[in-house]
């Protein structure tokens, strides 16, 4: 049976999003949780940002619907006006897959 989860955490979305350091290491945390839970990617998202969805396929469809496209990078991500287009990413973790480990 999938299951969804949220994560919250106390770095501010721009800093997750702008700050390389922070977001490796937030999201080498969400990629053992995204193993765990054996999804190959995971969402992210401003904390007010409105998604609805029973899993990341449908929450997706919906940001798509009613934000816009998601970001391209981080880099775009950077850039992106809140709750607006590209303003959203889909992690698929490839560069945390193929480089070790190191906390």
């Amino acid at each position: 049976q999938p299951h969804l989860v949220e994560v919250y955490h106390m770095c501010r979305f721009s800093g997750f999003a702008c700050d390389a350091e922070v977001r490796t290491q937030l999201r080498r945390v969400w990629r053992l949780v995204a193993d765990l839970l054996q999804s190959p990617r995971a969402i992210y998202t401003h904390e007010l940002m409105p998604h609805n969805g029973a899993n990341l396929q449908q929450i997706a469809a919906a940001l798509r619907s009613e934000i816009g496209p998601p970001a391209d990078g981080f880099d775009d991500l950077c850039q992106a006006e809140l709750f607006g287009p590209r303003a959203w990413y889909i992690d698929d973790f490839e560069d945390l897959r193929v480089a070790p480990e190191s906390f």
